[in-house]
């Protein structure tokens, strides 16, 4: 497999430039970066490409980031035979907790 790929919304390279720790991939508007080890990974590939076609959507500009990674962890649940619903709600309620902080009560 190329190390880039070109598409209708993107371009992927598959290095470790870009990648934040603890990530696997990520995109920054149409370009996406996924780590070399997950170079057959059709899953996360597909779930980076869902955010190269938010980017060129300004209507879902406003959705907002929970939203956006729904929606692609969705495209990337349709790539796997097993169920890993479980694990992508673990991750977006532990990764993106920031977006939506909890209130403690006052009387706690």
């Amino acid at each position: 497999m190329d190390k880039i790929r070109f598409g209708k919304y993107g371009i992927v390279f598959f290095c470790s430039f870009g990648v934040p720790r603890k990530y696997s991939g990520i995109a920054y508007g149409p370009i996406v970066f996924i780590l070399p080890e997950y170079i057959n990974d059709r899953g996360l590939l597909e779930h980076e490409l869902v955010h190269t076609r938010q980017f060129w959507n300004p209507l879902k500009w406003f959705k907002g980031k929970l939203w956006w990674e729904v929606e692609a962890f969705k495209e990337q649940a349709k790539w796997y035979s097993d169920d890993r619903s479980h694990a992508y709600a673990r991750l977006i309620s532990t990764s993106y907790a920031w977006i939506y902080p909890s209130k403690k009560p006052k009387n706690c």
